[in-house]
């Protein structure tokens, strides 16, 4: 888990803080790939074969540091998990 390797390097500051962020990773050309599916991209404006991605992201304003926490792949057909599921998730294992 990447929030392992990263929780030492954080920079404690009351400017800090931790955003989520939902992407899609534009696979229209493939079709094979098991967890592409049909999404919208506000990149693309539109509906589009993608992969889900949400992301856990440390930010440290005053000082500049960032660091990737935790992603996670959102496969709702796989794993029966909403967006929400997965934020709250991550968070859980970031407080505790």
């Amino acid at each position: 888990m990447i929030w392992e390797k990263v929780r030492s390097e954080l920079q404690s500051h009351p400017e800090a803080c931790l955003i989520f962020d939902d992407t899609v990773l534009d696979k229209r050309f493939s079709s094979k790939i098991e967890l592409v599916r049909r999404q919208y991209s506000v990149h693309e404006h539109r509906v589009i074969r993608g992969i889900g991605l949400i992301n856990c992201i440390y930010i440290n304003a005053e000082t500049g540091y960032y660091s990737v926490i935790d992603y996670r792949i959102y496969a709702p057909d796989g794993d029966g998990h909403t967006k929400l599921y997965q934020v709250a998730d991550m968070l859980n294992d970031v407080v505790f």
